[in-house]
């Protein structure tokens, strides 16, 4: 079944249904939670995404981490790629000024 865009709109009471609409082929724990969850308590956050930039600076500045590569919370991997960001950027600027 297609699923709408991000954006849409559940209906009332419908949003359990939905969930386990997309869930419903994981493991037990998963369904188990949502149909244990009261229908009062799930809320519909939806995550929406831009197109990648591919020029990180202009001038002396430079985005790094979310702002240059925005990651959606449900990847968990902000600080990580903020990291690598900053040393691919920033170590071979140092390497350059220490020899």
């Amino acid at each position: 079944m297609l699923r709408p865009l991000s954006g849409g709109k559940d209906q009332p009471g419908q949003q359990k249904a939905r969930l386990l609409d997309i869930f419903g082929h994981w493991c037990d724990a998963v369904t188990d939670l949502i149909r244990a969850t009261p229908e009062a308590d799930v809320m519909r956050r939806d995550i929406f995404d831009r197109p990648p930039i591919f020029t990180w600076t202009r001038g002396r500045v430079a985005l790094l981490g979310d702002s240059a590569h925005a990651m959606q919370p449900n990847l968990g991997q902000a600080r990580s790629v903020t990291a690598l960001s900053i040393a691919s950027k920033a170590l071979p600027q140092l390497r350059c000024r220490l020899t």
